[in-house]
């Protein structure tokens, strides 16, 4: 009970028109526009975790605002995995006034026409969304899009869903982009192979990491996902849960 007090009382905090959540979560609309007590906009689906991904960010629970901020101008700044814009309208929040580069990449076709609805809701003009998945490989990618929408994820079976696929430091060469100085990244599952099949650009360029980790197996866990960046990066555990957390990452080579 305490803990759904909890839940209700952060919503109050955050979201100015609360008591749309209720029909929200009963599936009385398709769509619902939230306003944030902060200024921000949010087109949220109906009976989704659109919302609740909302809360979690700007009430600092997800991501702490103290590594989300840019200490000097022209630095960049990646989302990967950006569903509908959360964290890059919070990011943008953070960072009002300073010159910066942000992409939101996003690969999944519901989430990626929200994105770019809730971006420009927003007048985030720093963002530039990108509809494609950073993987471990160039080319082309499957996606499992038989789930959430927020927990869409990658795929090695062919699937009715096939999207464009980057290597991180391929995506930043085409892009001339030699530094990387905040990289979120919460990809369901692919950030072990992301990082391992990319290590040399994560040790060169990227220099701090929000990362969500998924345990999915002993292979790919909370202990792997420190082992990949301890060589590299000083790793702080952020949160933690069963099904995951998340660590912060600063690089010691940059």
């Amino acid at each position: 009970m305490f803990q759904i007090v909890k839940k209700i009382v952060t919503v109050i905090k955050i979201v100015n028109n609360w008591p749309a959540v209720l029909s929200d979560k009963l599936g009385f609309s398709v769509v619902t526009k939230y306003w944030i007590r902060t200024g921000q906009s949010f087109i949220c689906r109906s009976k989704s975790s659109d919302i609740n991904i909302v809360v979690e960010l700007f009430s600092g629970a997800e991501y702490p605002k103290e590594y989300l901020r840019f200490s000097s101008k022209n630095q960049v700044v990646f989302d990967l995995g950006a569903n509908i814009g959360a964290f890059s309208v919070y990011f943008d929040s953070l960072n009002k006034g300073v010159e910066y580069s942000g992409y939101s990449i996003e690969p999944e076709d519901q989430n990626f026409r929200l994105l770019i609805k809730n971006l420009s809701l927003n007048k985030v003009e720093n963002f530039k969304p990108v509809k494609a998945a950073i993987t471990r490989k160039d080319g082309e990618v499957f996606l499992n899009t038989h789930v959430k929408q927020s927990a869409v994820s990658v795929v090695e079976t062919p699937t009715d869903a096939k999207v464009k696929s980057h290597k991180l430091s391929t995506f930043c060469r085409e892009n001339m982009l030699d530094r990387v100085d905040i990289l979120k990244m919460d990809v369901e599952g692919s950030e072990y192979d992301i990082i391992e099949t990319d290590r040399d650009f994560f040790r060169s360029s990227v220099a701090s990491m929000i990362l969500e980790y998924h345990n999915i197996s002993p292979e790919k866990n909370a202990q792997a996902a420190i082992k990949l960046l301890e060589k590299d990066f000083e790793v702080r555990s952020v949160r933690k849960s069963k099904k995951g957390g998340v660590l912060y990452c600063v690089n010691r080579n940059l």
